[in-house]
C-alpha cells in the first residue's frame, strides 16, 4: 500500500499525538519510499523508516543527536513548506551522496512536524529507461508482425504490446466507421469495458483523454473506471483510415506519474497510426498483386495455348519468347529460337523487310497468305500481324502467325469443285446434245445390220459400231445421272427387303459366274429413312462393282445390316466381296468422278453413289485389302434435323 500522507491532521498540536520515536518509525514503515520525520523548528530528526536506513545506512539512533543537515545536504528549512517538492542530495553512510526528490508533508503546523518522503532520482530514471526498453520491444514486435496481418490482427497486437509496455491492468480498442452509429470493441476477450460505444462518444473523445477518480464521468469508459475502482484511464484517438476512427484505451489500478511517460504514449499512438496505414496499403498492394498475378497467369495461359503462333520480339527484332504453337509451326525448340534474330528465321519470306521498316507505334498485317519455311524447308502459308505492345517504352512487339493451310486448301478445293461443277454442266449439255445424233447413228446401224446378208464382211464392223454406240449411250446416261440427281421422296424403306429384291433380280448372272449372295440383319431395326428409288440405285452401283470384281473367278457378296454403334439414329449397311481389293493408287480418289479401276468403266458409278448417300444425310466409307473390299453405307433411320446432321 502506498501512503502519500499517512498522518491525519486531527489537531494542530503535536502533544495530542502522544507518540514516541518507535511509534513514529512503525508508522513511517507504511510508506514504500524512504521517509524521515523531523521537527523543522529545531531541525531535529525524530524518526526514520526502514527504507531510509536501507538507502542511507543510518538508523534513528545515529541521527537523534543530529539535525536535518545529517540527512540532506544544502537543505533550506525555510523552503520545506507543506506540499513542496525539492531536489536535494541525500547523505549516505560511508558512501557518496545521491540525488533525490524530497516531498514535504506537514502533520502539525504548531510543532512544525513534517514527513520528508525521499525518492532516489536514479530510480526514476531507471523506470523511464525500462519503459523505453519495453516500448522499443513492443514497436519492434509490431513491425515484425505487420506483414501478412489483417487489420483486426494488427489492432490486437497494438493493444497487446501497448498493455505490456505501459504495464496497464487492461487495454482495449474501439473501431468506428464514419457512417456507423456504433463503435465495436475489437478485443472481445477484454472483460471490463463495454462491447460497443456510440459513435457520438467516439467523436467526443477526439483527443487524448485522461480520467482519474474525482473527475467527472463523461462516457461509458469513465463509468467503467469508476465502477471497477480503476486509478487511471487514458484514451488515445487513432485514425485508422479516411473512413474509420479508432480509440486505444489503457487502464491502471494504481496511480501513475503521467508526466514521466505521457510522451511515450503519444509516440506509441502515432506509431500505431503509421502501422495501420501501412497495413492497409500492404493489403491493397497485396490484393492488387494477387489480381495482377491472376491476370498474368490468364494471359500466360492464353499466350501459351492460343490457336495462333505468337512470337515476342524486342526493339531489335530479337526473339524474346515464343508459345507452343510457334515451336510446332516452325519445328524448332524454344531454346533454339530465343535470342535469335527474327530476320534469320524468316529470311526466305517477306517478313524481314516488314520488320525492319516498322514504325514503333504502327501495326501491320497481311490480307493474303504469305509463305514461311520451317527448319526442314517445308513451306506453310500464314497470315501475319505485327503489333507494338502498348505502354511499352522498350519497343517490344508481338508477331502473330495464323496458319492458313486449311483455308488455302479449302479455297483450292472449292475452286476445284466450282471448276468441276462448271465442267459437269458443260458435259451434261454436251451429253444431251450427243444423245439425239447418237440415236440416229444407232437406228441407221440397226437398219444396215438388218439389210446386210449373213455373209456380208461389213457385218462385224456394224456390230462393233453398235456396241460402241451402246457404251457411249451408257456414258451419257451416267453423266446426266451425276449432274441432275434428284432425291426427294423420303419414307421408311426396309433395307433388308430391298437388298433381297435386288439379289433376286441379279440371281441369273450370279449363278452363271458362280457368285453367292448373302443378306443378314442384326436386330429388329432394318429400315432407313430414304428415297427408295435412289437407295436402290446406291445398292445397285455398289453390288455391281462387287460383282465385277469377282465374276471371273466367283466369290461371295455379303450384305450386313446393323444399328450404328456410335449413333443409334443411323443404320449401317456393309457390302463386302471376296475380290482382289482396290488398287492403292486409286483408293483415296475412288469416289471422285471419272476414277475407275475397270477397263471399260466410266468412273461415275461410285461418284454418283456418294452424292446420293450424302443427299440422304448419310456417308459412305471404304475398307479394302488383298482378298476383299467393304463399302459401308451409313443411313439415317428417321428424319434428321439440321443439328443432328
Amino acid at each position: 500500500m502506498i501512503l502519500n500522507n499517512p498522518f491525519s491532521r486531527a489537531s494542530n498540536s503535536a502533544s495530542e499525538f502522544h507518540l514516541n520515536s518507535e511509534d513514529f518509525r512503525i508508522l513511517l514503515d507504511q510508506i514504500n519510499d524512504a521517509a524521515v520525520l523531523i521537527k523543522l523548528a529545531e531541525r531535529q530528526v525524530v524518526a526514520v523508516n526502514y527504507r531510509y536506513t536501507q538507502l542511507s545506512g543510518f538508523g534513528t539512533e545515529e541521527l537523534n543527536q543530529g539535525g536535518i543537515e545529517r540527512v540532506l545536504l544544502d537543505a533550506d528549512v525555510e523552503k520545506l513548506t507543506d506540499g513542496s517538492m525539492q531536489q536535494l542530495s541525500l547523505i549516505r553512510k560511508n558512501k557518496n551522496p545521491i540525488k533525490t526528490t524530497v516531498n514535504v508533508y506537514y502533520i502539525s503546523q504548531v510543532d512544525q512536524l513534517a514527513v520528508l518522503r525521499i525518492q532516489e532520482m536514479e530510480a526514476e530514471e531507471t523506470r523511464t529507461e525500462l519503459l523505453s526498453i519495453r516500448l522499443l520491444k513492443g514497436l519492434l514486435a509490431l513491425n515484425k508482425a505487420l506483414p501478412g496481418c489483417s487489420l483486426e490482427e494488427l489492432i490486437q497486437n497494438i493493444v497487446r504490446y501497448g498493455q505490456e509496455a505501459f504495464l496497464a491492468k487492461t487495454a482495449t480498442f474501439y473501431l468506428c466507421e464514419k457512417e456507423s452509429e456504433q463503435a465495436r470493441k475489437i478485443t472481445e476477450e477484454e472483460p471490463l469495458f463495454p462491447k460497443s460505444l456510440t459513435a457520438i462518444e467516439i467523436k467526443r473523445l477526439n483527443q487524448v483523454d485522461v480520467w482519474e477518480p474525482g473527475k467527472r464521468v463523461l462516457s461509458e469508459i469513465h463509468r467503467t473506471g469508476r465502477l471497477n475502482k480503476l486509478a487511471l484511464i487514458i484514451s488515445l484517438p487513432i485514425t485508422v483510415n479516411d473512413n474509420t476512427n479508432g480509440l486505444l484505451v489503457l487502464a491502471w489500478e494504481d496511480q501513475q506519474k503521467q508526466d514521466d511517460w505521457m510522451i511515450f504514449l503519444q509516440i506509441y499512438a502515432e506509431w500505431a497510426e503509421v502501422l495501420l496505414t501501412n497495413q492497409q496499403i500492404m493489403e491493397k498492394v497485396g490484393a492488387t498483386n494477387e489480381a495482377l498475378g491472376l491476370e498474368n497467369d490468364q494471359y500466360a495461359q492464353f499466350y501459351e495455348n492460343a490457336g495462333d503462333s505468337a512470337i515476342l520480339l524486342d526493339k531489335n527484332n530479337v526473339i524474346i519468347d515464343i508459345n507452343r504453337n510457334s515451336a510446332q509451326l516452325l519445328k524448332y525448340a524454344p531454346i533454339e529460337l530465343i535470342n535469335q534474330k527474327a530476320e534469320i528465321i524468316f529470311e526466305n519470306s517477306e517478313l524481314p523487310a516488314k520488320l525492319e521498316g516498322l514504325n514503333p507505334s504502327e501495326s501491320i498485317s497481311s490480307s493474303t497468305p504469305k509463305v514461311i519455311y520451317d527448319r526442314e524447308g517445308n513451306k506453310t502459308p500464314v497470315f501475319y500481324k505485327l503489333v507494338p505492345l502498348e505502354r511499352e517504352e522498350s519497343g517490344r512487339k508481338l508477331l502473330i502467325l495464323t496458319d492458313a493451310s486449311i483455308q488455302v486448301e479449302a479455297e483450292y478445293k472449292i475452286q476445284q469443285y466450282e471448276n468441276k461443277a462448271a465442267l459437269g454442266e458443260v458435259i451434261a449439255d454436251f451429253a444431251h446434245e450427243v444423245r439425239n445424233p447418237l440415236q440416229s447413228f444407232v437406228s441407221g446401224l440397226q437398219l444396215m445390220k438388218k439389210l446386210a446378208k449373213a455373209d456380208d464382211p461389213s457385218l462385224g464392223s456394224i456390230e462393233q459400231m453398235l456396241d460402241d454406240c451402246s457404251r457411249i449411250n451408257d456414258l451419257m446416261e451416267s453423266v446426266l445421272s451425276y449432274s441432275r440427281q434428284k432425291v426427294e421422296n423420303f419414307k421408311e424403306v426396309n433395307v433388308e427387303m430391298l437388298v433381297r429384291h435386288l439379289f433376286n433380280k441379279m440371281k441369273p448372272k450370279f449363278t452363271r459366274s458362280n457368285v453367292s449372295a448373302m443378306v443378314n440383319c442384326k436386330g429388329d431395326a432394318c429400315s432407313a429413312y430414304a428415297d427408295q428409288r435412289s437407295l436402290e440405285q446406291i445398292f445397285v452401283n455398289i453390288i455391281t462393282n462387287s460383282y465385277d470384281a469377282i465374276k471371273e473367278e466367283g466369290g461371295v457378296i455379303s450384305v450386313q445390316i446393323a444399328p450404328n454403334e456410335a449413333d443409334s439414329h443411323y443404320l449401317d449397311v456393309s457390302i463386302s466381296d471376296t475380290g482382289p481389293g482396290i488398287p492403292p493408287e486409286i483408293q483415296e480418289k475412288i469416289f471422285e468422278p471419272f476414277v475407275t479401276g475397270k477397263p471399260k468403266g466410266t468412273g461415275l458409278g461410285l461418284a454418283i453413289t456418294k452424292r446420293m448417300v450424302e443427299a440422304h444425310k448419310g456417308r459412305i466409307e471404304l475398307e479394302t485389302y488383298p482378298g476383299g473390299t467393304i463399302f459401308k453405307v451409313i443411313l439415317p433411320i428417321e428424319e434428321i434435323s439440321g443439328d443432328q446432321a
